[in-house]
């Protein structure tokens, strides 16, 4: 697991303009967010207006519920989007590092503005298809819209509320969310697929995507669980630390002095505030990290796939950490065949048993 980590923190070492892109994603969708807020209250101010004061409902004709419906589906559309740009780039990258030949001291020498490269690839060739994947998330996140806005009101009739329609609402929001988190990790493995090979579609990609985690799943899932425990302990190593330090600032010198300034009484909310800031923010960090192993292991395994089982292009720590993943994951599975085997021996054995007793 080391090693893995350590290849993935030289990929970003090598491309330094790679740490910018979750500020940059973050402030892009953030002006675009507020943007569609205030669009949205203009289309929900058009219904008509019922009640006084504070508790007034708005009621709106089924055309108005399509616009406000087809508007939601669009912002989401655009958010989505503009996330698989972000992921593509950063693929994109990545891709181009592992790609890029090793000079006689084993460096790779590769452009530090890979990433807006790839940003601009990605928006002038490729936008069908990031567009394709981005409005599948719209959809299902729309809909989960739509089932948490029908809940709400169901839940507003109090005891007359239909409990079997609850359930029903329940359920569909439990399958919306879990076919998002697949739909999601298909998508970005499908980004990745497309910035490695450069001229699938979207579909086509999926395809391939699906191929490789057939072939290569056991030692991908080992290395991917690996990096995984690595992002949870930097996140809360990262969120510690920031919570510390800022425990240790409110409770000294002008901040606990009650005639100073900035006399804090009660510095517990200001530290859980630099907290959650400090996690939201290494929190995107991470993710940088999280696309670029394995956008390195999916170029390893298209590497060997190209030549004949041979990664050629892929560095020697890589190439050795790959193969030992390997041989635990054959171990993995000869353990769990040796174990299938005894359990269907003791089953039957005790059948035998059991025969010669009724007998």
């Amino acid at each position: 697991s080391t090693a893995c980590v350590q290849t993935g923190t030289l990929v970003i070492w090598r491309m330094p303009l790679m740490l910018l892109s979750p500020f940059v994603k973050a402030v892009t969708k953030s002006f675009l967010a507020l943007l569609f807020i205030y669009g949205f209250m203009h289309l929900w101010v058009m219904g008509e207006v019922s009640g006084l004061g504070l508790h007034r409902r708005y009621s709106h004709t089924p055309e108005q519920w399509g616009l406000i419906i087809f508007y939601a589906f669009v912002s989401f559309w655009v958010l989505a989007y503009v996330t698989a740009v972000y992921e593509f780039s950063i693929a994109y990258a990545v891709a181009k590092y592992y790609e890029t030949p090793e000079d006689e001291e084993g460096d790779r020498d590769v452009d530090s503005f890979a990433v807006m490269e790839g940003t601009f690839v990605g928006v002038s060739k490729h936008t069908g298809s990031l567009a394709f994947g981005a409005a599948i998330i719209a959809v299902l996140e729309t809909a989960q819209k739509l089932l948490e806005y029908a809940e709400r009101k169901n839940d507003e009739l109090g005891e007359e509320a239909n409990k079997c329609v609850k359930c029903i609402l329940h359920s569909c929001l439990c399958c919306c969310k879990c076919m998002e988190g697949i739909i999601q990790f298909i998508n970005k493995n499908a980004y990745i697929d497309i910035a490695v090979t450069g001229d699938q579609s979207f579909c086509q990609a999926v395809r391939n995507v699906m191929k490789v985690v057939i072939d290569f799943g056991p030692a991908m899932a080992i290395l991917n669980g690996a990096t995984y425990i690595f992002q949870i302990v930097g996140l809360a190593s990262i969120t510690a630390l920031c919570g510390l330090l800022a425990a240790a600032v409110l409770t000294s010198g002008p901040f606990i002095t009650p005639g100073s300034a900035w006399f804090i009484g009660n510095p517990a909310l200001p530290i859980v505030v630099a907290c959650f800031i400090s996690l939201t923010v290494a929190w995107a960090f991470m993710s940088i990290f999280d696309v670029t192993t394995d956008t390195l292991l999916y170029c390893y395994a298209e590497d060997k796939n190209d030549h004949g089982g041979h990664a050629a292009n892929a560095p020697a720590d890589m190439r050795s950490l790959y193969e030992q993943a390997e041989e635990h994951a054959k171990d993995l599975k000869a353990k769990a065949a040796a174990q299938g085997k005894g359990k269907d021996k003791d089953g039957n054995a005790r059948e035998r048993r059991f025969a010669r007793s009724r007998e």
